[in-house]
């Protein structure tokens, strides 16, 4: 009555219906499951110095260097569907004209769980750079620890770890850079 290739096809469409809503359950688990890892970022003063942009030769552009220092505990976001985190340390400040600026200075992959308990020092990896000329007039910078977790299955979900509590002024003293 029954082919071997339709017992074939009805087999494999039922495994796979039962592996799709399997995956489904996953990943609404892992909205279900949420962590909410603390941390804390300390920045030190920052250096700004005005220099040259490497596309524009005539144009002087503000570039800002900064030390900070980063300790979290980000190990309650590891779990059975955590393939790694992105973490990522975002500026975020108003220009003189009124425009909200968000940079992201500097980022890590952490790829297990023991990595996950982070203590370090560091510095900004990208250029801190104002889009218009210079940080004159700008509003004092916020600083945050951000992460987006990659699961395995299922939807990126994102999150805030540390954050300065007091924005970090911009100095009004620059040196050039040749």
């Amino acid at each position: 009555m029954h082919t071997t290739y339709a017992r074939i096809n009805n087999v494999t469409a039922f495994l796979s219906s039962c592996t799709m809503v399997l995956l489904a359950a996953i990943a609404l688990s892992s909205l279900v499951f949420t962590a909410n890892p603390k941390g804390e970022i300390i920045v030190s003063p920052m250096q700004i110095y005005a220099g040259n942009t490497r596309r524009y030769m005539n144009k002087k552009q503000d570039v800002a260097f900064l030390n900070f220092n980063l300790t979290a505990d980000l190990k309650p976001l590891f779990n059975w569907n955590t393939k790694q985190l992105f973490l990522y340390v975002q500026a975020e400040y108003t220009n003189a004209q009124g425009i909200q600026n968000e940079a992201v200075i500097w980022d890590k992959i952490i790829r297990t769980k023991e990595e996950a308990d982070l203590s370090l020092t560091g510095r900004n990896k990208y250029l801190f750079r104002n889009l218009g000329s210079s940080f004159k007039n700008a509003q004092p910078a916020h600083f945050s620890l951000k992460y987006n977790v990659m699961p395995y299955v299922g939807l990126l979900t994102y999150g805030e770890a540390a954050r300065t509590g007091v924005p970090i002024p911009f100095p009004e003293k620059r040196s050039e850079v040749a």
